[in-house]
């Protein structure tokens, strides 16, 4: 479980999540991924069998890349890659995001009762 964390100034990924029943909740997640590219503040990817994970209760806030090379790829505060399934999205605060939440394919990922602000996009699902 990641709860109850003040997490700032980190270059890349800050969580990578892989397996099950993984709790990630009220967090506070500022300037995440901005030396990068296709990337994201919590990230995990390449797997149906992910199920149970919740991503709640947190505030992503500066998710954003700063670096040149980037500027046609977006880093997203919570990226589900490649097929990830079975996450629960809920309840979180955005602000200033490139992609708030991006989902690259899947089964069975929920999204519900977000708020965003001032996000380039704010939920894209990919129909891998």
């Amino acid at each position: 479980q990641v709860l109850y964390n003040e997490v700032s100034d980190v270059p890349h990924v800050a969580v990578d999540l892989s397996g099950n029943n993984h709790n990630v909740s009220y967090n506070n997640w500022t300037r995440i991924s901005f030396e990068c590219g296709d990337c994201g503040a919590i990230m995990s990817a390449r797997s149906f069998t992910f199920y149970g994970n919740v991503i709640s209760h947190n505030r992503f806030m500066h998710v954003a890349s700063a670096a040149e090379f980037t500027k046609l790829e977006n880093v997203r505060a919570i990226f589900l890659d490649d097929h990830v399934s079975g996450f629960t999205i809920s309840h979180n605060w955005f602000y200033n995001c490139s992609d708030a939440i991006l989902i690259g394919g899947g089964r069975q990922n929920k999204v519900h009762d977000n708020e965003f602000h001032h996000c380039i996009t704010c939920v894209y699902f990919s129909l891998r």
